[in-house]
């Protein structure tokens, strides 16, 4: 059963959080996770094919302990209910000027993360990618943010809408969060250190701070962090590329082959 749903939106502290949650020895699934082992779960939700019950079935039958990001943490109610003895994590930074800041950042940045960056050569040559974007990254962006115009072909970060829709569904997602908050609920800033999560957690105080992942203040900065973090689901896609590829030029081979051979026998 999960012990811990952590709330928080992208760009809160959610990967330290998560690196200090694995330091302990529980089986988190951020991310990466998401995408390599929830990731057809979480499109057939979207889509409609399955409830969230399916979902939270799906994570109890990989022995998650720790739900963290997206498309989770938007759902951490339903998840509340029914993990009832679960306990909830809402990360937040020191201002919502601040977290806008980072998250504008991390967006420019991951625009010119070379899988992103050149997602029409990975979405139509692997399925994974396309079904990924078509069905998770998408419908995800959309729900969360309320605009797709932080990614890629869509970006338009310097649009002072985008800014307003952004920070508004950050400053209400957080705002409801909290009026649910009881003793089940922690709000809290990595800042802060092991002492709050300790004691949140019930278990003897760390000394030092948390791990401090994903600070995303320049381009290879968050290149470094998603080529660490993606590995593995981008691995998948290039060897649907590959294959694909491959087919694609068995299949040129085998029409020019085929053209000659009736070029030869109409002359």
């Amino acid at each position: 059963m999960v012990k811990y749903i952590v709330a928080g939106y992208h760009k809160t502290g959610t990967k330290s959080l998560s690196a200090a949650f694995r330091s302990l020895g529980l089986r988190v699934y951020d991310a990466p996770e998401i995408h390599l082992y929830m990731r057809t779960t979480w499109i057939d939700f979207l889509a409609g094919k399955i409830t969230i019950e399916d979902v939270a079935d799906e994570y109890e039958n990989q022995n998650v302990d720790v739900i963290v990001d997206s498309p989770g943490f938007f759902f951490w109610k339903e998840f509340h209910r029914i993990w009832p003895k679960a306990k909830v994590i809402l990360t937040e930074r020191d201002s919502t000027e601040i977290w806008w800041r980072s998250a504008k950042s991390f967006f420019n940045n991951l625009n010119q993360w070379a899988p992103c960056k050149y997602g029409w050569f990975f979405n139509y040559l692997s399925p994974t990618a396309y079904s990924t974007l078509v069905g998770l990254t998408y419908p995800m962006m959309l729900m969360i943010h309320g605009t797709l115009k932080m990614y890629v072909q869509h970006a338009d970060l310097d649009n002072p809408s985008v800014m307003n829709i952004m920070i508004a569904r950050y400053e209400a997602h957080n705002a409801y969060v909290k009026s649910e908050a009881d003793e089940r609920f922690l709000i809290y800033n990595v800042k802060q250190g092991w002492g709050p999560l300790c004691e949140f957690m019930g278990i003897p105080k760390i000394a030092g701070p948390i791990p401090h992942h994903n600070q995303s203040k320049t381009k290879n900065d968050t290149r470094e962090f998603m080529d660490d973090m993606m590995t593995p689901f981008v691995n998948q896609c290039k060897k649907e590329i590959y294959i694909t590829l491959t087919a694609i030029v068995i299949g040129l081979i085998g029409m020019g082959v085929a053209i000659a051979f009736i070029v030869k026998h109409q002359t």
